[in-house]
């Protein structure tokens, strides 16, 4: 067992390293809260409102508005940190059961997203709710579940505030050898952190083991250094009840001088802060000292007024305390009837006392169980409902785009065999069409047809299994068919384009347009893509460019050059989209634009796009706008279908790559 002295020499090495802590300004914070909601709502701002709310029961009006808000926005930070805070001022008001709501659902909403620290607060938090209606023994379990979890994740500060929770709940069990060892090691923690407030909570915890064992010269020791600390940090709570248990010490040594003047420094501090909660067992302990010394006026004096604040303030525990100090006052004087009449009080008391518990254990268990059946049957629901929602949408989206891709095929088919009628008087032209139809079949065939094969057999499979599959993996499975199914859809969408190129469908409709204006859309999508893959975009564009073109070829053209860029550029690349004149572009000082040119007239601007990714090999490069060309890097009919779509504006696509440093596509419009 550490000695007094031992702590001591421990404790010298803390003096003087806390700055003094200051009471917030409720009415200021509720002005700054009341600016914030009137912003747009956002992450930000949640966040900004939750650090002016802090736990305090009176804001919960706003740590509500910020629940509000972040389920608004899909915030699970958010909605976590609301519920933990909205539980705590549920509690500080009595609420507990309302308190257990709060935190049960953070704690679901924690599991979900494996956040450990709202996990751990929960788990905390849920402990002290039990602690404060007398379940300790689901408290303790809880507490320790929130010790193991900050051990893994090497928090020392809620270690210490774990073993701090655990150690009170075996002094409320009786478990006196187990709370000390959990003070002491919250005492240890608080040394290393330096923290002043842990410091004097396990003082003062390890001081009322130390009376209970009756080592009074330990308990006053650990009674004096909580004193020490609770001025150290200006707790004037902390300070009142060091004097009081310094008090209680020094009545059981016999000192009644002492006593008396400790607890008239507790009263006088108490009275300070206007701590009802203090200042009437002050007076009744000050009753205690009087009445021993013999000393009845003064003793009767002090429980009248502890019974009268007691009233006041409705503290129920405190009049029946002080009617037993004043009933044993009535009995030394001979006034039997009063003795009497406060006995009989006290008695009443206790009973309703008795029987108010009782009903706030039933209305909380009532409430307990109501909650968590309508926690379970709404969970349920949704789950069920979700599940449901997502495999309709699924199927019903797979079967949409069979149809399309089957619709399309039997376009495709027909458009064969139309030209093959209109070509038969035209063989030169039929066998170089003949040898297009087999070349661009066989991209289909590559990829069209496997895929849509294998999203066939996913969706039978889904089908069969939908039942037994848990809903991580009916997620996981769903992700891959809708990445299947957009790869699809941008398949179809280059089809439908090269197809409407090769028929003449498409008309070239000229005009004068902005082109920041037209691809704003267009970029911001770009620009989540990129993201999402964590590759850097730039775009340096003339805020006042205007340029003669088809606005749709052109977008198109410059969307699927960018798509191309960052479908093939790894996370941590750049893709960059620049738009310069001719005359002051690098490009318009190299041999091949100069080559490009077919007058002497350079166009008015270079619009290329740069990337970091995989690079083309050289041998690619040579049929990389052709049917007739290898898979491989940068294949499909999207660099085909942008090259038509140049040359419908009497331009051209130059390509210049580097295989593993990257390529840049450019066009002059």
């Amino acid at each position: 067992m550490m000695k007094p002295r031992c702590y001591k020499l421990i404790t010298k090495l803390l003096l003087f390293n806390l700055l003094p802590i200051t009471a917030a300004n409720i009415y200021a914070q509720n002005r700054v809260c009341d600016s914030i909601v009137h912003l747009p709502v956002s992450r930000a701002h949640v966040d900004l409102l939750l650090e002016q709310t802090i736990y305090k029961k009176e804001l919960k009006e706003y740590a509500l508005k910020a629940l509000e808000w972040s389920e608004e926005v899909t915030y699970p930070d958010g909605l976590m940190h609301s519920l933990d805070q909205i539980g705590v001022m549920e509690r500080n008001m009595s609420h507990f059961a309302e308190a257990l709501y709060y935190h049960n659902r953070c704690l679901a909403i924690a599991e979900i997203q494996q956040a450990e620290h709202w996990l751990m607060r929960s788990y905390i938090n849920m402990g002290v709710v039990y602690r404060r209606i007398d379940q300790y023994e689901t408290a303790l379990t809880y507490f320790l579940k929130a010790f193991s979890l900050a051990k893994k994740m090497k928090n020392e500060r809620e270690i210490a505030s774990c073993l701090g929770n655990i150690g009170t709940l075996y002094l409320s069990l009786n478990k006196f050898d187990e709370a000390m060892e959990s003070f002491r090691n919250t005492l240890y923690k608080a040394i290393e952190q330096n923290n002043y407030q842990g410091l004097a909570i396990s003082y003062g915890s390890m001081g009322k083991v130390y009376e209970h064992w009756n080592q009074l010269d330990s308990a006053q020791y650990c009674y004096e250094q909580n004193l020490f600390y609770s001025k150290g940090w200006n707790d004037d709570n902390g300070i009142a009840i060091s004097y009081n248990s310094l008090g209680n010490v020094a009545k059981k040594r016999g000192d009644w001088q002492k006593a008396l003047e400790y607890y008239d420094n507790a009263l006088e501090i108490s009275i300070k802060i206007d701590d009802r909660n203090y200042i009437v067992p002050h007076y009744a302990s000050k009753g205690d000292v009087y009445l021993h010394l013999g000393n009845m006026e003064l003793a009767e004096k002090n429980y009248l007024q502890s019974f009268r604040m007691a009233q006041e303030a409705g503290l129920k525990t405190g009049m029946i305390a002080a009617l037993g100090g004043l009933s044993n006052v009535y009995a030394q004087q001979s006034r039997y009837k009063e003795a009497l009449r406060a006995t009989k009080e006290q008695s009443n008391l206790k009973d309703s006392v008795l029987n108010e518990e009782n009903l706030r254990r039933i209305e909380f268990l009532k409430i307990s169980f109501e909650v968590e059946q309508k926690e379970a049957q709404i969970e349920r629901q949704q789950h069920l409902i979700s599940k449901q929602n997502l495999q309709r949408s699924l199927l019903a989206g797979g079967v949409a785009l069979s149809v399309l891709i089957l619709v399309l095929l039997w376009y495709l088919l027909h458009l064969r065999n139309r030209r093959n009628l209109a070509l038969t008087e035209r063989n030169d032209i039929l066998l170089e069409m003949n040898t297009t139809k087999d070349k661009f079949f066989s991209i289909i065939s590559h990829d069209l047809k496997n895929p849509a094969l294998a999203q066939r057999d996913a969706l039978l499979l889904l089908v069969k299994n939908a039942q037994t599959w848990d809903a991580d993996t009916l997620t996981e499975y769903y992700h891959e068919l809708l990445k299947s199914a957009e790869g699809e859809v941008e398949l179809v969408y280059h089809l439908l384009n090269w197809a409407q190129l090769q028929t003449g469908r498409m008309s070239y409709n000229p005009t004068t347009f902005n082109l920041l204006a037209r691809l704003g859309p267009d970029l911001s999508l770009i620009r989540k893509m990129a993201e999402s893959k964590q590759i850097t975009f730039h775009t340096h564009i003339p805020e006042d460019l205007f340029i003669t073109a088809d606005s749709d070829m052109i977008t198109t053209v410059i969307r699927n050059l960018l798509t191309n860029s960052i479908k093939f550029t790894p996370s941590l690349g750049t893709v960059s989209l620049h738009i310069t004149p001719t005359h002051s572009s690098d490009l318009f000082r190299t041999g091949a634009f100069r080559q490009a040119q077919c007058d002497h007239t350079p166009p008015a601007h270079i619009i290329s796009i740069q990337d970091t990714g995989t690079g083309i090999p050289p041998d690619h490069l040579r049929t990389l706008f052709s049917l007739d060309r290898p898979k491989g890097t940068y294949t499909g009919l999207g660099l085909i279908v942008c090259k038509d779509l140049l040359e419908k504006h009497g331009t051209t696509l130059h390509v210049q790559s580097e295989v593993g440093k990257g390529s840049t596509f450019w066009f002059t419009i």
